[in-house]
């Protein structure tokens, strides 16, 4: 399959929403394009109803695997929206992408999506980046949604307006959850309270099972020294399980880089780049690291 199957059914999905029946045009482009397994409508300056018709177009798709609808910013806090939303997860059997960044959702269309979960079993990565309105109300739904489910196993969050007690939900929710392996809550408002949450989930018995391969906390410079040393003392047991740790700008200086340069666990890759507090004494304790890629 050519990536010229999806480009073109992005050509045609958006001349159809311009045509006097938008709902049959998407209906058939959808059905003319048969190899297409990605739906990149992104960037697209979609108002809310050409949102809706793509979206309900979408709930019936038998091959497409991925749906970008990020950065139209049309509220989908708007129930026609949230509705769509849902009936994908609940209908769609084959979808593995759902990327809704940027799309203004807010805690009524992430209490939506996050019920939903529940009833799907094919997801397999969700990206709702860039939405701050979610905040700790939609994480503590989304952290709910997370526990119902069994299949997903990315999960995105980056800018959404998240604090420690957003944290603290998703903390919770990982303690019982088995199959998330990827969870990236950069850009947030997490300090390093709600880093020592997520910090106390890598030593879990349900995470001790799993490869957990990626948390990224990078740009929540509140995180600081004292969250790094939460992070640092999770890895130390040498049963936790992590491949990837991301804290750029993370306001992490020399006691953090030390106490993570000095810990148990060997990671993949260690990010700490744009943390300017890291000086000479970090600086040689990160560079005496073999096991693992610091990148700083």
């Amino acid at each position: 399959m050519d990536d010229t199957d999806d480009t073109a059914l992005r050509t045609a999905i958006l001349e159809a929403l311009k045509g006097e029946d938008p709902s049959a045009g998407v209906a058939a482009a959808l059905a003319g394009a048969p190899g297409a397994k990605t739906l990149d409508v992104s960037d697209a300056s979609m108002d809310l109803q050409a949102g809706i018709t793509v979206a309900t177009a979408v709930k019936s798709s038998t091959t497409l695997t991925c749906f970008n609808l990020s950065n139209n910013a049309f509220a989908s806090d708007y129930e026609e929206m949230a509705d769509a939303l849902a009936a994908i997860l609940k209908e769609n059997t084959v979808l593995q992408v759902l990327d809704i960044s940027g799309i203004g959702i807010g805690t009524r269309g992430t209490n939506v999506v996050a019920m939903s979960l529940a009833a799907n079993a094919t997801l397999i990565e969700l990206r709702m980046d860039g939405n701050p309105g979610v905040g700790d109300e939609g994480a503590s739904v989304m952290g709910a949604g997370i526990n119902a489910n069994t299949h997903l196993v990315k999960l995105s969050m980056a800018d959404s307006g998240i604090t420690d007690e957003g944290a603290g939900y998703f903390a919770a929710a990982l303690n019982s959850n088995a199959a998330l392996q990827y969870l990236d809550l950069s850009a947030n408002l997490i300090t390093a309270a709600g880093a020592k949450e997520l910090a106390d989930v890598l030593t879990t018995e349900v995470s001790m099972g799993l490869p957990w391969v990626l948390l990224d906390l990078s740009g929540n410079i509140g995180i600081g020294d004292e969250g790094a040393i939460h992070l640092a003392d999770a890895l130390e047991d040498p049963n936790a399980s992590l491949q990837q740790l991301k804290l750029s700008n993370c306001g992490i200086g020399d006691d953090g880089a030390c106490a993570l340069a000095s810990s148990e666990t060997p990671l993949e890759v260690l990010d700490l780049r744009n943390n300017p507090g890291i000086g000479d004494k970090g600086t040689a304790a990160l560079n005496e690291v073999t096991k693992t890629k610091v990148v700083f």
